[in-house]
Order: C-alpha cells, then sequence, then structure tokens
C-alpha cells in the first residue's frame, strides 16, 4: 500500500513502530527478546501506543474527536512472510537491499 493511500489508524500503527519495532510489532520479536518480545507483549504494546497516539492527534487538534472515533479496531499487520534463511527484521532489510539492487543495478544483474 503507498503511504498516500493509508488511513490516519494505519499512520498511527507506523507512528507505534518507531518506537521501537522489536518490542512494537506485532509478529514478536522473540530472537531479540525471548522474554518481553513475544507476540502477545508486542500486540499489547502495539495497541496500546496505537490508541495513544491517535488520543494524543486529537489532544494536538490534528483530529477531531468525531474522525478518532472512527478507529476502534486496531489495524493487525498481515504476519510477516518468512525468507527461509533469514527471518525478522534481519531477512527483511536483506529482501529490500536485493529488491533494490535488482531494479538498481546498470549490469543488468539479476537473482
Amino acid at each position: 500500500k503507498d503511504a498516500g493511500d493509508l488511513n490516519a489508524s494505519e499512520c498511527a500503527f507506523l507512528a507505534t513502530l518507531l518506537k521501537g519495532a522489536s518490542y512494537y510489532d506485532p509478529a514478536g520479536a522473540p530472537d531479540i527478546d525471548k522474554k518481553n518480545a513475544t507476540k502477545a507483549k508486542n500486540t499489547k504494546r502495539a495497541k496500546e501506543r496505537w490508541e495513544w497516539i491517535l488520543d494524543e492527534q486529537v489532544k494536538d487538534k490534528r483530529m477531531t474527536a468525531e474522525e478518532r472515533a472512527k478507529y476502534t479496531k486496531f489495524p493487525m499487520p498481515l504476519p510477516p512472510k518468512k525468507d527461509a534463511k533469514l527471518g525478522g527484521q534481519t531477512g527483511y532489510l536483506v529482501d529490500l537491499a536485493k529488491k533494490y539492487f535488482l531494479a538498481n543495478n546498470d549490469r543488468n544483474i539479476d537473482a
């Protein structure tokens, strides 16, 4: 989804991740912290932060209370795609870098 197509709820979720993806990504990050970065704990933290961000938007007059009332369901992201060799954030970043390289190299190198 393009950034311009995101609604306020989805933007608030992305802002939630800026607090620390390892502890706010609902997928969890047990490879980082088995005890505190579980799916359940991360989802709980993300929902709380998401609600806080939306409420702050109202306090800061960037959103009306009426608009805020529309966003009651947490925008749970799709589960991350698993790479056969790399998982989590590392796998995602490696895949992103690979796609960028393949799309932008000037020697027509392909996978």
